[in-house]
């Protein structure tokens, strides 16, 4: 049988092959600069000729680091083939790189030939399963590509957002500092936010219009502001920036209802069953499922204290140890960024904007605001006593560096509390 192994390191132009049958012998960085390298590396563009041509290699198994949306041709193309493909830990070959090659330079053929030594080390030799990442159900894989675009567009919004606000300042300064609200669900592809909307002059938008009343008060306002000499007029280049921007929100809304038809298929029932005792969100719950799923195979054959140790680190919530000497602390945390900051974020909406402590002799007891969203589940009701019990001195709320605190400690918290209802549930 043919053993020959593929290392690929794919960027946004090309992607740099190796293929080796073994180890070479040397060092890594030795053989490397030798001709030898030369006959075993090509440099491939993204097209059916390559795909074929790393067929005719017929190799036992394609090793390349998961980089979005540049590696799906290659995963997907070598897929149809038959040819098995394996994702490297793109945050381990980070770290080996140096030490494989003596030197922090980066470049593509070395990182590929990487790929063929991390495989023959750490999957041949001595299977290590920190260095591969899993292959996740296909529901799991389109909610992190759906999760991934409309993060895409919502920072593109955000931009063109900044830029429109920047111009009405001169323009119509009445509206310079324009919110728009996410009103409660889903977004909808034909509901346009109301102001741009108006703005850009895209009143209507199939069965959606703009309210009679709403439009009046825009006309009104924008007639009597400019009759009193408050603004130059909103500019052609502004109504575009508009107009982009209701197409950024129409884009992010028909993301956000695919990703919908993939959260509600049975199979993962059980785990939102779990997710209402907390009354996440269906983006919240997105990228949980995209850290947690298959829970069992990933967490119950550990047990549970380092089962849990490993559910905070998935959630981005893993914090690093340094000890010297006598002196041992703990550094910020670590893990998906993604997961953090979406715990993090709804710490801060639901439970911080909607739990206070009543001043009372003593601290008081726990209030809730108009903001409240939690559900009144045991999880829920724990969560907000941890906030109120951290966040409150006194009876008055902390700031700075102990607000952050408090908030970091109820993402961890919240974290735990997850990871006990998940590892419970049925």
């Amino acid at each position: 049988m043919n053993s020959l192994i593929v290392g690929l390191d794919v960027s946004s132009s090309w992607c740099d092959a190796v293929w080796l049958e073994s180890m070479p012998t040397g060092a890594v960085r030795d053989f490397f600069d030798s001709p030898a390298f030369a006959e075993c590396h090509r440099k491939l563009e993204a097209n059916a000729k390559s795909i074929q041509f790393l067929v005719s290699l017929e190799p036992s198994v394609v090793v390349l680091e998961p980089t979005g949306t540049y590696s799906r041709f290659w995963i997907d193309s070598l897929h149809r083939e038959g040819i098995p493909v394996l994702k490297a830990d793109q945050t381990m070959i980070k770290d080996s790189r140096k030490s494989y090659g003596g030197t922090s330079n980066k470049s593509d053929p070395y990182d590929a030939l990487i790929m063929v030594i991390t495989y023959f080390q750490h999957y041949q030799t001595n299977y290590d399963r920190r260095y591969w990442v899993r292959e996740r159900p296909p529901a799991v894989a389109k909610i992190e590509q759906c999760l991934r675009d409309i993060q895409s567009f919502t920072k593109r919004r955000t931009q063109v957002i900044n830029q429109a606000k920047s111009r009405l300042v001169y323009e119509f300064p009445a509206r310079a500092k324009v919110q728009v609200k996410r009103e409660a669900g889903s977004l909808d592809p034909d509901k346009l936010p109301a102001w741009w909307g108006w703005a850009c002059g895209w009143t209507s938008q199939g069965s959606w219009e703009i309210p009679k009343g709403v439009k009046t008060k825009f006309d009104n306002e924008y007639a009597k502001a400019i009759a009193a000499g408050e603004g130059t007029g909103i500019s052609v280049v502004t109504a575009r920036l508009a107009q982009q921007i209701c197409m950024w929100h129409q884009s992010e809304a028909m993301v956000e209802q695919e990703m919908l038809g993939y959260l509600n298929l049975p199979e993962f029932d059980c785990y939102h069953r779990v997710f209402d005792k907390f009354g996440f969100g269906s983006r919240e719950r997105g990228w949980l499922l995209t850290r947690i799923v298959p829970f069992d195979e990933m967490f119950k054959c550990l047990p549970k204290s380092k089962a849990m140790r490993r559910f905070r680190q998935l959630c981005g919530l893993g914090a690093t140890q340094v000890q010297s000497g006598q002196a041992d602390t703990r550094s910020s945390f670590t893990g998906s960024k993604e997961a953090r900051s979406t715990l993090h974020q709804f710490v801060v909406r639901a439970i911080e904007k909607g739990t206070h402590r009543e001043q009372k002799p003593g601290g008081g007891a726990i209030a809730t605001t108009p903001y409240d969203c939690l559900p009144k589940s045991p999880e829920a009701q724990s969560l907000r006593l941890y906030w109120v019990t951290r966040a409150y001195h006194k009876g008055n709320k902390v700031s700075g560096a102990a607000l952050k605190a408090a908030r970091n400690a109820t993402s961890r918290k919240l974290a735990e509390t997850l990871f006990k209802a998940l590892w419970d549930m049925r």
